[in-house]
């Protein structure tokens, strides 16, 4: 058998046994080190006047190497700032393998 077959055969076994996915929640436990991480960094940082300005500025950046011709670079800066711009529903709206 070729090895590559072999090697496309079980990434296809290994989908089709894959887990279950549960979504990932805010903690809701204001005494957990969870909540206070989750407070900090996704509800007053990425949710935030800081993160809202990160996330901008790396759009901006990245639309302004467009007319150089530098696609590749902009199209990931362009993608990251929006990332930026979404994380908390991002944060929330991935599954994670268990």
């Amino acid at each position: 058998m070729n090895k590559r077959v072999f090697i496309l055969m079980m990434v296809l076994a290994l989908l089709m046994v894959a887990g279950s996915a549960f979504a990932i929640t805010a903690p809701t436990d204001p005494n957990s080190f969870g909540y206070l991480f989750y407070d900090y960094v996704v509800v007053k940082g990425l949710q935030g006047a800081i993160g809202f300005v990160a996330g901008l500025c790396i759009v901006v950046w990245g639309a302004s190497m467009l007319p150089a011709g530098k696609y590749i670079p902009a199209l990931i800066t362009i993608v990251s700032g929006g990332v930026i711009l979404s994380a908390d529903k991002i944060v929330t709206g991935f599954g994670m393998l268990i």
